[in-house]
């Protein structure tokens, strides 16, 4: 590979790869370490130890950029089956860490009567980011009224992975492990128990369709069903939600819009 820059560490020696990718340097020390760098690549060391002749291989490097800190997100949101009024926000924070920033969401679905459904969500995404993958932490709430003869409460402690590379037939995956607790008020129950999910896209070889993801909480026997599937359209994100706990069950139709901010010190 041409235009390596190649420097041996802690002296000024140096030289640069040739068309066919060789090169000689004088160096001071037989044990010497030089150091290999080209834009684009990953920036190596090669400890000589005595060698006269090296093989070097470059890795390529990646630059993985998120887009999605500092924005508020407005959503109208429908159940079709039990919860017909409702609405969502999104608020994520500027960035705290490298790409890591933490995102809050607020759901609330009812029918100004007897029936609820809220949703709330704290995230910190982006937590750990490597080319192959990123991670999110995340703290989940859901709580259910239902005809006054169902009441539940359950939250989770979850963490996703974000596999960006192909695995099997899928462009991109994303798993979801966690432990949470159930709570039954009808029942008197309390329960502990794990959640596990799965995310990814779906596109032709042209165009976008969209995302999808479904998570699976195992409460003994109460199995908790959560589904999304969502769009971006005319610059609307839209989606359809489903969620489901023994008798109570809702499908939500939402759209809404996301809008950048900036904080004062910002604008400066």
């Amino acid at each position: 590979m041409p235009g390596v820059y190649i420097i041996e560490k802690g002296a000024q020696n140096n030289a640069q790869s040739k068309f066919d990718g060789t090169f000689s340097i004088n160096i001071s020390n037989p044990n010497a370490t030089l150091v290999f760098s080209l834009i684009g690549f990953v920036t190596q060391e090669y400890h000589l130890k005595g060698d006269s002749q090296i093989l070097v291989k470059m890795k390529t490097d990646c630059i993985r950029c998120f887009f999605d800190s500092q924005e508020i997100g407005i959503y109208a949101n429908s159940g079709v089956l039990n919860n017909p009024v409702g609405g969502q926000l999104h608020l994520t924070f500027p960035r705290i860490y490298g790409s890591g920033t933490l995102k809050s969401s607020l759901s609330l679905q009812s029918n100004l009567q007897n029936n609820q459904l809220l949703n709330a969500q704290l995230e910190f995404i982006h937590f750990a980011l490597k080319c192959e993958f990123d991670m999110n932490a995340r703290w989940h709430y859901r709580e259910v009224s239902y005809n006054n003869n169902f009441r539940s409460k359950a939250y989770t402690f979850e963490t996703e992975i974000n596999f960006s590379k192909r695995i099997w037939f899928l462009p991109y995956l994303g798993v979801t492990v966690g432990y949470g607790n159930l709570n039954l008020k009808t029942d008197n129950q309390s329960i502990t128990g794990p959640l596990i999910g799965l995310s990814t896209y779906i596109r032709t070889w042209r165009v976008y369709l969209g995302s999808v993801s479904g998570k699976v909480g195992i409460f003994r026997n109460n199995i908790e069903w959560q589904g999304q599937f969502t769009r971006r359209f005319k610059g609307f994100n839209t989606f359809i939600r489903y969620y489901q706990l023994k008798s109570f069950s809702e499908l939500s139709l939402g759209i809404g819009k996301e809008f950048g901010y900036r904080l004062r010190r910002m604008r400066k």
